[in-house]
């Protein structure tokens, strides 16, 4: 008899304000039987649910770029959503360097 997760969502560490890196579910069993002498057992366990550093989201906004357009010229904003903000973000161009680059705003330039 396993016990298996029911409902993902429900074990979002981000849901939940708590000042450490583990939170601490509670789970209670009852076992019992249906033999000629009825009995039943019951136990609480605690189950720590530690957080995990899921990967944040990345967009890029990028209006039509005119040919020839001189360098400097912003062709576009990048933007980073995390629930975990565990940190600042860097941007690099890793194809199309030749073309492009991102400045500290997370702006695209040619």
């Amino acid at each position: 008899n396993a016990i298996v997760v029911a409902n993902t969502e429900l074990l979002d560490y981000e849901v939940f304000e708590y000042g450490s890196h583990v939170l601490v579910v509670s789970l209670e069993v009852l076992v019992s039987t249906n033999g000629l002498e009825p009995r039943a057992m019951q136990h609480t366990f605690n189950l720590s649910i530690t957080d995990v550093d899921e990967p944040g989201v990345l967009a890029v906004v990028a209006p039509p770029l005119l040919e020839h357009s001189a360098g400097g010229v912003m062709v576009g904003t990048v933007y980073v959503t995390d629930e975990d903000a565990v940190s600042d973000y860097a941007c690099t161009v890793v194809q199309g360097q030749q073309y492009f680059t991102v400045d500290e705003k997370l702006r695209v330039l040619v």
